[in-house]
């Protein structure tokens, strides 16, 4: 199916109906047809990327925090609130959009000290981007660094 612009994008999943950046939000507009998405990602203090969009968990999950002060494993002991969902790596989030021939996403990574440096080792970008590969497939990644 071939989708014009404009698009209709689900912010941060489904979070009218199911926790703000869960797997399940996002598995639930993908079910309904939508094929625009924006979400935010942060890094850990260990380097994963977490789908979250603030830098304290507090709001969102059972614990609290800074992201980028925590790692990843200290981070898998908590839940997005009001659910039995952990808070989804960049890598469990993309892997949804893998089966998707036609979508568009746009990324924010977020830094919470100083300037966030992906390009040192490519992560973060090769990620993103891998995604995005088949060529013949109606594909846009949009990426903030911020």
């Amino acid at each position: 199916m071939k989708h014009e612009i404009p698009r209709i994008l689900a912010h941060r999943g489904a979070i009218d109906f199911l926790p703000e950046n869960g797997l399940r939000g996002f598995q639930f507009v993908i079910e309904k047809g939508i094929t625009g998405f924006e979400t935010d990602f942060r890094m850990t203090a260990d380097g994963i990327l977490m789908v979250m969009h603030d830098s304290d968990i507090q709001r969102t999950t059972t614990g609290s925090g800074v992201l980028e002060t925590m790692s990843f494993e200290e981070l898998r002991k908590v839940h997005l609130k009001n659910s039995d969902e952990l808070i989804p790596t960049a890598d469990e989030l993309l892997t949804l959009f893998e089966p998707l021939d036609d979508f568009y996403l746009e990324l924010e990574i977020k830094p919470r000290y100083g300037t966030l440096q992906p390009s040192q080792d490519g992560r973060v970008p090769r990620q993103a981007l891998s995604v995005c590969r088949e060529p013949s497939q109606r594909r846009l990644l949009r990426l903030h660094l911020l």
